[in-house]
């Protein structure tokens, strides 16, 4: 008779046949009953042997017939554990708007906000207690991914996020997001690069460019390889990549990468379209910062008029377009570089 799976846990004793295992996110070969038991067997034994056991299940799958798809690398640090939910908190002050449910996404017991604890991830969810945060954590990971995504894609992150508890909270979330579709999808489903494209920005957007810039490099890589350079995710992959490295003053890098982008929107979208004037308005931006201000000027003449066509004369883009396009004119008027 097969013995029921034991904890992987070197001090631990219990078996699956009495409490629910849950595997390594990244070798998938050890299972814990808790995050004590996978912390204490990672610091003794298993981070050193993880990668070589993900490796040897990747090899076995490939021989399998199973395909491909890589882990990847855990830096050295415990891995997220999916059992473990994103962080919670009392509710800050003005942030209770943001609920539209006030019974406990655990147990359903309804809550006092002044009790309640919130997701300080997705910022929508509240709880009892931990313990039912623990209870919800298997339906609310990906829920909560997605929440933050919309987030970063909105804007709705800054600077001072990164060292609140939002900002911590929403990285979690995100690298736990990652850890896992490495592990399930591997490195190059397009599932995976999404969310390190995401957790890029989020990085850009907190102030953080050195740290964002290796991982909107590796997204764009992966949406160039299995996507192509026509595809919408890699357009705005491009565009992100090539917005990143003008912000670290890299605008030699920036220009080839930024104007490529634009003729795969000219060619893609057609000059006219929205996002193909939004290139076109960056790229005559870049430019007057390298001080090529005829070159600008033009560039920021035919995006007006296309936003004018397209937009309308007052929609804050055209406006937008308009003040810089009076700005070039006049530093060209008085004599500036480029002129």
């Amino acid at each position: 008779m097969q013995q029921p799976e034991k904890c992987g846990g070197p001090s631990c004793t219990k078996t699956a046949a009495e409490v629910e295992l849950q595997k390594c996110g990244q070798c998938r070969a050890v299972s814990y009953c808790r995050k004590e038991c996978q912390r204490e067997h990672w610091l003794q034994a298993h981070k050193g042997e993880c990668k070589g056991l993900a490796a040897a299940s990747a090899g076995a799958s490939a021989k399998a017939g199973g395909g491909g798809g890589g882990g990847g690398s855990s830096g050295g640090q415990v891995p997220p554990d999916e059992a473990q939910p994103p962080p919670i908190a009392h509710i800050p002050t003005g942030m209770d708007s943001r609920v539209t449910c006030w019974d406990c996404a655990g147990c359903g017991k309804a809550l006092d906000p002044k009790a309640a604890l919130m997701c300080m991830g997705c910022r929508k969810v509240v709880y009892c207690d931990r313990a039912c945060s623990r209870k919800h954590v298997r339906e609310h990971w990906d829920p909560c991914y997605k929440s933050v995504r919309e987030r970063v894609r909105a804007g709705d992150v800054h600077k001072s996020d990164a060292a609140d508890e939002d900002g911590t909270a929403g990285e979690v979330v995100l690298k736990a997001y990652i850890f896992r579709a490495r592990g399930n999808y591997g490195d190059k489903d397009e599932r995976t690069l999404e969310g390190i494209a995401v957790y890029g920005q989020f990085l850009y957007k907190t102030g953080r460019l050195g740290e964002a810039e290796p991982l909107v490099r590796e997204a764009l890589a992966g949406y160039l390889a299995t996507l192509g350079p026509k595809h919408p995710s890699t357009l705005s992959s491009m565009n992100n990549l090539a917005m990143l490295l003008q912000d670290q003053g890299k605008l030699g890098e920036a220009e080839p990468l930024m104007r490529e982008e634009l003729e795969l929107c000219r060619a893609t979208l057609g000059p006219k379209h929205p996002d193909t004037l939004c290139s076109m308005n960056n790229v005559a931006g870049l430019l007057h910062a390298q001080g090529k201000l005829a070159e600008s000027e033009a560039l920021f003449k035919e995006t007006l008029a296309g936003r004018r066509a397209a937009l309308g004369p007052q929609h804050p883009s055209t406006l937008t377009t308009e003040r810089w396009l009076a700005q070039v004119s006049q530093q060209r008027k008085g004599g500036g570089k480029g002129k």
